[in-house]
Parts: C-alpha cells; structure tokens; sequence
C-alpha cells in the first residue's frame, strides 16, 4: 500500500526583484547612528485606543519624519562572533503601517515584504553598505496596479531618505 500525500491548492509566482547595495560615505556606527535617528522605532503609542485610523495616520506622519519607522533591529555581531565573525551588520524591518495598509487592502500576502528588510553592514575594507530590494520590483510582483502604485512611492521615500543621508547625491533636472 502505498501513501497518497495531498497537496493545498498553490499558486506559484516567480518574479525578478532588484537588490540595490550602496556604498555609504561614512563608517558603519556613525552611519547606523544617523539610520536610526532617521528611521526611528515604532511605538505601540502610534496604535493609540480607540480614536481610529485618521489619528493613527496623524501620528505616525508626525513620528516619521522621513517617511519610514524601523519595527525590528537585529544587530547580528554578537551571534555570529561565536563563530569568528568580525563583520558589522544590522538588520531591520522598516516600513510605515499606513503605506502598507494601502497594499494590504488589496491583498495581505503584501506583508511578506512588508516592512522592508534594510541591511547595513560593513566589509573587511572598512566600506559601510547599506542594502535594501527595490520595492517597485518586489510589489510590482503582485500584478495590481494599486498595490504597485505604493512600491512605486515607497521608491521615492527610499530616495528621500538615502538622499537625506547622504548616501546618494541630489539629482537636478537642468
């Protein structure tokens, strides 16, 4: 007798994502510093009690100044010096829940890659990385105008805010 394994129904989608990996003009701590100041942690107190959505949307405006809070840090130094490791490298989930709201209306797989993972890291040159998918690319994956709209804007704050730190240069159309 031989065992029958049944199987959900599944969809599979294959899709191309662009990995952008800038190298930033500042070492990795003062760099990181800045990061987080720019990208400050998420509080629950954003949530608020009952006051609804337009409240929420308010003070998280306010609280992101760049457009983006971080709702994960994982500094990855202290596990993997176990092994012999010396390189610098933190991860984040960064994101804004009102801009993710807007995908997730339209479908709630959006939250495997919403919040964005973000990786600074340095190398063994001492150059300091900071490593993030495209986001159009990856939303782009789900063929829906709306939620690619978002992966298209989330592009432009991720602009702003490299820019804001420096990390790519202020284009000027002539």
């Amino acid at each position: 007798m031989s065992d029958t394994i049944a199987f959900a129904q599944v969809t599979q989608t294959e899709y191309t994502t662009v990995r952008l990996d800038f190298v930033v003009p500042e070492e990795f701590e003062p760099f990181r510093d800045r990061f987080e100041e720019s990208v400050p942690a998420f509080s629950p107190d954003l949530l608020g009690g009952a006051d609804g959505w337009d409240a929420v949307r308010e003070r998280t405006t306010a609280a992101a100044p760049h457009g983006f809070l971080h709702y994960h840090r994982l500094d990855v130094l202290p596990v993997f010096s176990l092994a012999g490791h010396t390189t610098q490298c933190t991860t984040y989930l960064m994101g804004n829940h009102i801009l993710a709201e807007q995908m997730f209306r339209h479908d709630p797989t959006i939250l495997l890659y919403a919040p964005l993972r973000v990786a600074i890291y340095s190398v063994h040159d001492g150059r300091t990385h900071f490593a993030v998918d495209q986001p159009s690319t990856t939303f782009g994956s789900f063929a829906n105008p709306n939620i690619t709209a978002v992966g298209t804007m989330l592009d432009e704050r991720l602009v702003d805010l490299l820019r804001h730190l420096g990390v790519v240069d202020v284009v000027v159309d002539a």
